[in-house]
């Protein structure tokens, strides 16, 4: 028997939506590593189109897994409308590398490829220059379709892969490279998502 997980995903919050009181402009989807694989893949489809936001972390790269595309070429994506994407990654991140093709990854893009096929999809016509903060970069790319700053990209400096953090991780259970950062990436999660609707 086969699995569709996002047609999967689109009864879910078909069903959640009929049983809860759910403003159905704020759903959004978010998540880490395989996780945030998901949500990359369920913004590349038509199920995407009833998310108002998707934020992702260390994520697997389960679609554009084909580095030979080049940088200037957007792979094609299901859906009707922009979608708002928000990325943090670690340069550091031994398990999905920010620059895959030099690590010999030969089948995975660079993320700073990736993030910019989004602005691409996106219809983006203005990136600003990163924005330099102690331990990460941002890139915010506006114009997109008529939805400002919907592609925005966070670099953090030294982070393995995971969630970036700023409270104290140097628990036994955490990954050495996660330590403790200068970006609280849920706040900004929770930031682009709340100013961000259907």
């Amino acid at each position: 028997m086969a699995f569709d997980d996002l047609q999967f995903t689109s009864d879910l919050v078909a069903h959640i939506l009929k049983n809860r009181s759910i403003e159905p402009s704020r759903i959004y989807a978010s998540g880490k590593s395989n996780g945030g694989g998901f949500v990359s893949t369920l913004a590349c489809s038509s199920n995407g189109d009833e998310f108002a936001a998707s934020a992702m972390a260390a994520l697997a790269l389960y679609i554009d897994c084909n580095a030979n595309r080049g940088i200037n070429v957007a792979p094609s994506c299901g859906g009707g409308r922009p979608r708002k994407i928000l990325q943090a990654h670690g340069s550091n991140d031994q398990t999905i590398p920010y620059d895959a093709l030099d690590n010999g990854y030969r089948h995975l893009p660079r993320i700073n490829w990736w993030v910019g096929w989004w602005a691409q999809r996106n219809g983006c016509t203005d990136k600003q220059q990163p924005f330099e903060s102690n331990g990460y970069q941002k890139v915010v790319w506006s114009s997109c379709m008529g939805v400002n700053n919907a592609v925005q990209h966070y670099k953090v400096d030294g982070l393995g892969h995971c969630w970036p953090d700023n409270t104290d991780q140097n628990n036994d259970y955490k990954e050495k490279t996660c330590g403790s950062y200068a970006l609280d990436f849920t706040d900004k999660v929770l930031e682009f998502f709340g100013a961000r609707t259907l």
